[in-house]
């Protein structure tokens, strides 16, 4: 290295600049932290100054909390590179000042609720970093909603919320310290948030190739071995997380956390249905995390075994009267028994329980502000920062080892199309045309397309939020479960075509070999394959926007049937295919100049008649199935006894 400087110099002098700063073996200034870049950022004199440019860094380049494109450095500032590394710039060189392994956290007169209802009202909160911090109250107190809020997952209604790496500032007041918040933060929910058909190491290595710059980095082993030797999960390093017992399960969505090399770590009722003996272990663990770590851990709880574990306690709970919530104490844990004057545990939450309390006074803030704007909001759901092939591949190998794993699904997959190409084939005795065997062929690819996507988004939505405040980009993800559906679909559909052609050889009446003959296996199989992508979109819409895998499910009638009730075989009055005037599938242009007539061609517009209303009606709605564009375009494929179709 022509530099002379180690890896992880804790001075740098400036008589080397220039010097690219980054992970890669090639930077002159290497830092060896997993949210520096491989060519994270550069550091020139220029005209007897100091100018520090980021290069296009995923994690930013900050200057006294800061994100900076370039600037000129003046003495005494701090440069931070990602999350945790920072160096100070003195007149020789520039030193490091140490990682934030464990960050301080403030919270002043915080307010939560929902709506206009207050649950939470006046919190004031000072934690050290480096501690670990108890949060307790009577159940539905909100303590759950307080730790989103201190996470910087749910905005709050006032107050202000702020950390070392925020330099006091508010993390709701500005896009970047709330993204900064996300990354340096950890949150583990009550239900565990592990992929239950990846092993335990897959989940923790998965995690570590997407934050890493390669997928078998040997530091990366390294520290999954760490963790899994941390958290006691060496011996069931191999086994699928779903034969995993409860607590072991909840150590694996700590170890996923602590991957990420977190300065905070927010727990939410994590022994919540553990036997005694294992949540004393795990808070054990937690109590080690802080330790040996210097990781700021804040636990919400409502049991009291292991209270002396904590480092600090903060009770929430109602006073007698009073609709909301308020911090009654926060303070050591050994003295809390004698700050409410109880002798034992359980009068102690029946005095919460009564609110037969008297809570400290909560003085007036001047950080009040106002709530989150909208287009707020919509600017931090879709700007996460992170490199999108790195990302995009974690999803695409993830969701197709997940799909192996399941062998029921996986084999459902592969039978379906089968069975519906030989259902279809037996119908095909008598048809009189090709007409409807092309139509329904287009249903098939509409019903696999939706029946494939309809559930996972919805049943991947915790671990895509946990991903998505590591930093996931929304677009990867989706082009990731797009790739691997869109795959899956290739197969199924080349499996449904190929079985249909054979098993059509001894059925279709031998007069209608032309006409199959003319549609052309490749462009028939083109036009069901974009069928089907359609159906996934319109799948993983759905996926998206309700709230479990039932409501999803529910779904799939009203997604599938407008795809035949709305088509040329499920309206009209006549049975003549071609002679009904409430056929909706006509040529698109003549439906949008021509909505009124029966025309199905520009030669028919003068003596066609008119439609009746509800024809109108179903022409129209028709435009927004996706069994009309494909069928269409599989009609213009005829030869004989089709009409212009496009």
């Amino acid at each position: 290295m022509k530099t002379g400087l180690g890896r992880d110099s804790q001075f740098v002098p400036v008589e080397l600049l220039p010097l690219v700063v980054g992970r890669d073996n090639d930077a002159d200034w290497q830092v060896g932290d997993g949210s520096v870049s491989r060519l994270h950022a550069q550091v020139s004199r220029e005209a007897g100054t100091i100018v520090l440019r980021d290069r296009d860094s995923r994690f930013g380049t900050y200057v006294n909390g800061q994100r900076i494109r370039q600037c000129t450095l003046r003495l005494g500032d701090h440069i931070r590179f990602g999350n945790r590394v920072t160096y100070r710039y003195e007149e020789t060189g520039f030193r490091r000042v140490g990682e934030a392994s464990g960050l301080g956290l403030r919270a002043q007169g915080l307010t939560i609720g929902v709506g206009q209802r207050i649950l939470v009202q006046g919190v004031i909160l000072d934690v050290p970093p480096g501690e670990f911090v108890g949060l307790l109250g009577p159940s539905g107190v909100g303590k759950t909603m307080l730790l989103r809020a201190l996470a910087g997952i749910r905005a709050p209604l006032g107050g202000h919320v702020s950390t070392d790496a925020t330099y006091d500032r508010d993390i709701w007041s500005d896009r970047s310290d709330l993204e900064l918040h996300w990354r340096t933060c950890g949150f583990i929910p009550q239900d565990d948030v592990v992929y239950p058909l990846l092993t335990v190491r897959e989940n923790l290595r998965f995690v570590a190739y997407r934050l890493s710059n390669s997928s078998r980095t040997h530091s990366s082993e390294e520290q999954i071995d760490e963790l899994l030797t941390l958290l006691g999960l060496t011996e069931h390093q191999h086994k699928q997380a779903r034969y995993l017992s409860g607590g072991q399960r909840k150590r694996l969505s700590v170890a996923v956390e602590l991957l990420r090399q977190p300065a905070m770590l927010f727990l939410d009722e994590p022994t919540s249905g553990l036997d005694p003996a294992t949540e004393a272990g795990l808070m054990t663990y937690f109590r080690q995390i802080a330790r040996q770590r210097g990781v700021t851990v804040i636990c919400s709880s409502h049991l009291t075994g292991n209270l002396l574990l904590f480092d600090r306690v903060l009770v929430l709970a109602r006073r007698a009267g009073c609709e909301h919530a308020s911090a009654a104490y926060y303070g050591e844990p050994h003295t809390l028994l004698a700050h409410f004057g109880c002798r034992d545990f359980p009068s102690f939450y029946e005095k919460l329980q009564q609110g037969d309390f008297t809570a400290p006074e909560t003085p007036r803030t001047a950080a009040e502000r106002r709530p989150l704007s909208a287009s707020f909001r919509h600017y931090v759901a879709s700007h996460a920062g992170g490199t999108f092939a790195r990302d995009w591949a974690t999803v695409v190998v993830r969701s197709l080892l997940t799909i192996c794993r399941d062998r029921w699904f996986a084999a459902f997959m592969l039978i379906q199309p089968l069975v519906l190409a030989l259902l279809l084939a037996l119908t095909q005795f008598n048809p009189g045309s090709i007409s409807s065997l092309l139509f329904f062929t287009v249903v098939v690819a509409c019903w696999l397309g939706m029946n494939n996507a309809i559930r996972e988004l919805v049943r991947d939505r915790r671990p895509y939020i946990r991903d998505r405040l590591a930093g996931l980009s929304p677009g990867a993800y989706l082009l990731g479960k797009w790739t691997v559906f869109a795959a899956v679909g290739i197969g199924q559909l080349l499996l449904f075509c190929t079985v249909l052609t054979i098993a059509l050889r001894p059925v279709l009446p031998k007069e209608l070999d032309p006409q199959w003959q003319d549609v052309g296996w490749i462009h028939w199989l083109a036009i069901l394959w974009m069928t089907y992508i359609g159906a996934l979109g319109a799948a993983l819409t759905v996926s998206a926007w309700v709230n479990s895998e039932e409501s999803a499910v529910s779904w799939l009638p009203i997604l599938i049937l407008p795809q035949v009730l709305l088509s040329a075989f499920g309206t009209g009055v006549s049975a003549l295919h071609y002679d009904t005037d409430a056929r909706p599938f006509r040529p698109l242009r003549i439906t949008l100049r021509h909505p009124f007539t029966a025309a199905k061609s520009s030669e028919e517009l003068k003596s066609s008649e008119k439609l009746s209303r509800t024809a109108v009606l179903v022409d129209v709605a028709s435009l927004g199935v996706l069994s009309r564009p494909a069928y269409l375009a599989l009609e213009k494929k005829q030869v004989e006894g089709f009409p212009e179709s496009m």
